[in-house]
């Protein structure tokens, strides 16, 4: 009903999220709400919910019909990850993360722009959230956010996430060069 309203007022195109402000964060999202909403208009309708990779953004898209999908907090700490299930639903080749060192520049720069945006003091605080967010990918990277959370100044964060990289891209580079000799 809401999206009749909405369609008949003008509204372009709508995003349905499978799941209920009572749910939070809670249980799995629920896709056949979005597959009504989508037989029920003819404007565009884009599902969101539980998205966290091109397999599961493939199957919301048959199983609801719809016309797209939004990446929510999946993409919270990898900021590539729209691009990535963008190409491989455009069934682009270029389905990959970026490599360990074009992450270290992306990180380090929006970590950069948070403190020069919000200054020193509130954008050391804000940052943290995001800093964490990159780094629960990594073994290691939790310890470093509740290290990093303890630091007042962006130079030392910085620092520290520097170091991180460093030693991941070490680490691959060893990894690789032993491969090579094996």
């Amino acid at each position: 009903e809401i999206a009749h309203i909405a369609e008949q007022s003008g509204i372009q195109s709508l995003v349905v999220h499978g799941r209920s402000r009572a749910c939070m964060f809670n249980g799995a999202a629920e896709h056949e709400t979005i597959r009504r909403v989508k037989q029920a208009v003819s404007i565009p309708v884009i599902a969101n919910g539980d998205i966290c990779n091109a397999e599961q953004a493939r199957n919301i898209m048959q199983s609801t019909g719809a016309d797209g999908v939004m990446i929510g907090r999946a993409a919270q700490g990898q900021p590539w990850l729209p691009a990535i299930i963008g190409d491989a639903l455009a069934l682009r080749l270029n389905i990959t993360p970026p490599d360990i060192n074009t992450q270290k520049s992306a990180v380090l720069a929006h970590i950069q722009h948070v403190h020069q945006h919000y200054g020193e003091k509130q954008g050391v605080r804000i940052a943290r959230k995001h800093i964490r967010w990159y780094l629960q990918y990594f073994e290691g990277g939790l310890a470093l956010a509740k290290q990093i959370n303890q630091m007042q100044s962006a130079q030392q964060t910085l620092a520290a996430l520097e170091h991180f990289y460093d030693g991941e891209i070490q680490n691959l580079q060893k990894c690789a060069a032993s491969a090579i000799a094996a």
